[in-house]
């Protein structure tokens, strides 16, 4: 068996759009390295394409597990690909996202130097890109605040990662936090999140490690645009927030309630 120090997991449905150029990017980074990160690919059965170009790109390198088969969702497929993965250090690579340059032999040498234990997160910068635009510069999510109880507070962005090509996590951290919420198909990595920084030792660099495309037809474009990316984090935040102590769940309220005068939000 190959010790694989890093396990990037890609849950994919229909993504023929940007497959070809995020696997391309990806095993370019991967020269040299192949011995060191592994790459699982868990599509749900897709009918666009994706399963053959996949295929023809990951048929010959030994390093990538793939799998097609029905799912009940990206969370599933998340959770699949986690216990497929043989690395110590996890990753998710979405079908349309990709990494910074370099960024795998950074993240390589970073858990070499900072000593690899089983509450080790390590998170960097995103790159958010337009996909409508050429891949315009949108914005850069700095997560400089990640960490409990910080992450309690939803509506600010830099206290938890914008894309999980920007973090590394050991394994471990899903025996405490737990896996992907199946039922929760569209913050499930912010739910995580939010229950892994209690526990996780949390190391930030700042540095650009992922860059997301934001687009239209996306769930995340849609989520913004509905306006109930806030909504569905302040139900995950309260979920969480019931099990804290009364003076974290005090100070928690006034900030909310202070965000919520300014911004007529409810």
């Amino acid at each position: 068996m190959t010790d694989y120090l890093i396990s990037i997991v890609t849950p994919i449905f229909n993504g023929a759009k940007f497959i070809r150029e995020t696997l391309t990017r990806l095993h370019r980074q991967l020269e040299g390295i192949e011995s060191r990160v592994q790459h699982i690919i868990v599509d749900g059965g897709s009918t666009d394409g994706t399963v053959q170009i996949i295929r023809e790109l990951t048929s010959t390198r030994s390093n990538t597990i793939f799998i097609s088969e029905d799912d009940n969702g990206q969370s599933n497929a998340m959770n699949k690909g986690i216990m497929l993965a043989q690395g110590q250090m996890l990753s998710f690579l979405n079908a349309d996202d990709y990494y910074e340059n370099n960024t795998l032999r950074r993240v390589l040498e970073i858990i070499e130097a900072v000593k690899l234990t089983e509450d080790l997160f390590i998170v960097g910068n995103t790159r958010v890109i337009n996909a409508d635009k050429d891949d315009s510069l949108i914005s850069i999510n700095r997560p400089v605040h990640f960490g409990f109880p910080a992450t309690l507070e939803y509506w600010r962005y830099a206290v938890f990662p914008g894309n999980p090509t920007a973090y590394f996590y050991h394994r471990n951290l899903h025996q405490l936090a737990g896996l992907y919420n199946v039922a929760e198909h569209y913050a499930m990595d912010y739910e995580f999140l939010l229950k892994s920084s209690k526990y996780a030792r949390i190391i930030y660099f700042d540095e650009i490690w992922g860059n997301f495309r934001y687009y239209k037809g996306t769930k995340t474009e849609e989520s913004v645009t509905s306006g109930m990316n806030l909504v569905r984090r302040q139900r995950i935040t309260n979920s969480v927030l019931k099990n804290e102590p009364k003076a974290v769940r005090f100070s928690f309220k006034f900030k909310e309630a202070v965000f919520k005068a300014r911004h007529s939000f409810k």
